[in-house]
């Protein structure tokens, strides 16, 4: 699983790239919920709300 930010989002969906996006809802966690993608190749992502270092590692940009 990848996670992006709100630009990289944004600009995937304006072009066609996601085939489908779901909310993920996690009680237990300190985020209540996740915005999951799923892209046409496969590729599952959640949208990146807080910037720890551990998510900073892992998120993933597209030029």
């Amino acid at each position: 699983m990848y996670d992006w930010r709100l630009d990289t989002a944004v600009k995937l969906a304006s072009e066609n790239f996601l085939s489908g996006i779901q909310i993920a809802f996690d009680t237990d966690s300190n985020r209540p919920y996740t915005l999951e993608f799923l892209t046409r190749c496969g590729d599952v992502a959640q949208l990146v709300t807080t910037h720890t270092q551990q998510e900073k590692r892992k998120v993933r940009c597209f030029s």
